[in-house]
Parts: structure tokens; sequence; C-alpha cells
């Protein structure tokens, strides 16, 4: 079957001058007033000017930022540095703390040590006293002491037995010259007493007693220098007692105090011990120390 085209239809040649341009546009451009112009620039001036001032400002909030940012580095650098410095000061000061701890303890353990030590040794001081103080009373357990008996002039020890035979007689307790062992005066003493050693205790006790009676019977004159017929020397009484060591004279010394403020009627020695009772129907107290007289204070107060 035979196709029937449609006629072509012949295309319609523009011409380049009537192209869809306004032609009026010189002449609106011609139109625009100058006042509008001149707003338009000076408005693009101000957005130009606004952009300037945030970049300004914009740069400046970051150079402080950036300055800020310098100085807490500075800061912290600073404060790094010092904290270190604090640690490596602690750190010396645990160190000294712990060796001053260290020697506190050594000085501890060589005081308790020391304590201990000082302990020991004054047990065996005390120990050694009481044998020495022992051993001095055994020597003196046979030893009287006269006092009150004035030195003579070129005093010889044979006066010193005569004298003592002389107060012998004198108490009705007749004494050998050969039962004297030794006779002596103590120069280091004012009264220059006069030290006797018997061959036997038994005889010091035995004139220790035949004294005692004598004063007893002879109250309103005991014992003096007057009864020895001694010329030219002061009429005194005469103490006969025991030669005690220099502790137990220490000793009764203090007892003999105590008894004064306290009343107590007794007080003597017996074989170098010290001993008070205050009366006839008390029993009697031993003294053998200091601290007796003490816990015998403490206990009455």
């Amino acid at each position: 079957m035979p196709l029937n085209r449609s006629p072509l239809q012949s295309k319609k040649m523009v011409s380049p001058s009537h192209h869809k341009s306004d032609p009026s546009i010189p002449t609106q451009i011609d139109s625009v007033s100058p006042e509008k112009n001149i707003a338009s620039r000076s408005k693009r001036k101000r957005v130009n000017e606004l952009d300037n001032d945030i970049t300004d400002l914009k740069t400046e909030l970051m150079a402080m930022l950036k300055s800020l940012q310098d100085e807490q580095v500075r800061n912290f650098t600073s404060i790094n540095s010092k904290m270190e410095e604090l640690i490596n000061q602690n750190q010396e000061l645990k160190a000294s703390v712990e060796f001053i701890s260290a020697k506190y303890d050594e000085f501890t353990k060589t005081i308790e040590q020391l304590e201990k030590d000082k302990k020991e040794d004054r047990n065996i001081i005390k120990s050694l006293e009481e044998k020495v103080e022992y051993l001095e009373k055994k020597m003196r357990s046979s030893c009287l002491e006269i006092k009150n008996i004035p030195l003579r002039p070129k005093e010889t020890k044979e006066d010193l037995v005569n004298v003592v035979v002389k107060l012998g007689n004198i108490i009705k307790s007749p004494i050998q010259s050969s039962e004297i062992k030794e006779i002596y005066r103590v120069p280091s003493v004012k009264q220059h007493p006069i030290v006797v050693e018997f061959i036997t205790t038994m005889v010091k006790e035995r004139v220790l007693r035949m004294t005692k009676q004598f004063n007893g019977e002879h109250q309103k004159e005991k014992l003096n220098t007057k009864h020895l017929q001694m010329s030219g020397i002061p009429i005194q009484q005469i103490y006969v007692s025991e030669s005690l060591t220099s502790r137990s004279r220490r000793l009764f010394f203090l007892a003999r105090d105590y008894a004064a403020r306290k009343k107590i009627k007794f007080c003597w020695t017996s074989g170098g011990k010290v001993f008070l009772r205050r009366d006839e129907k008390l029993p009697l107290i031993s003294i053998n120390s200091e601290q007796d007289l003490k816990d015998l204070h403490g206990a009455e107060d």
C-alpha cells in the first residue's frame, strides 16, 4: 500500500536582527538615576567594611586566644615544674622521716638496753654495797667508839689504853690491856673520837651494857670527864657506843631525827643495826634502810 507522506514544511530563516532582546536596555540603563547608583555603591562599601571588621575581629580574637593558650601552656609548665619540685621535696621529706623514724627506733632500743643495763648495774652495785657493809660491820663487831674525851698533846696509844682501862674501872667492868686489840683516834672528825677494838665481841657487849647500867644508876651525873680525873680538861659527858659504818651512822642519825619528830621513846643500835620502839609495851622496829623510814612515815600518815 503506497505510503502518503506529508509535505515538508519549509523552515523560516530567522534573521539575527530578530533575536528577542529588549531594544530598550540602553534606554533603561540611561534611565537609572544617579542617586540610586550612588546608594548602591555605598551599600556595597558598607558590606565590604563590615566584612573587613569581622575579619579584623576574628584575627584579633584568634591572636588573643593564641596568647591565652600560650600563657596557659606557660602556666601549666610552671605548675608542672613546681609540682615536680614538690614531689621531689616530699620524697626527700619522706626519706628524712623514714631515716629519723629508723634512728628513733634505734635510739629507743638503745635507751631500753641502757635502762636494762642500768637496772642490772644498780642491782650489782646494791649487792656489792651490801657485801661491803656486811664486811665492815663484821670488822667493827668488836669495836666501840668513845666520844668527848679531849685530845691531849703528844698523846700515845698507851695513853689511850690507860683511859679505856680507867673507864672500865669506873663502870665496874674491868678491862685488861691485853683485851684491847687496837685503839686509835679518828683524825678526820672534829671531836677525834677514840675507836677501841677488843679481842672479842663479848668484851665490847659487856662494856656497853655496864655503861648503860652506870648511866641508869647515876642519872644526875652520868659518865663524864670528871670521873676520869683528868686535870686541865672541861667537864662534859662521855658517850660510849658501837663503832658504826658510814651507812649505819647516817641511818642512825635519820632514825634519831624521825624518833624525835614522832615522839618515839627509844632509838638505839645493836650489832650495827638500828632499832626503834615507841614505848616499853610495843615491839621493836628494825630499820635496815632509809626506805624503811619512808615506809614507816607513809604508814603513819
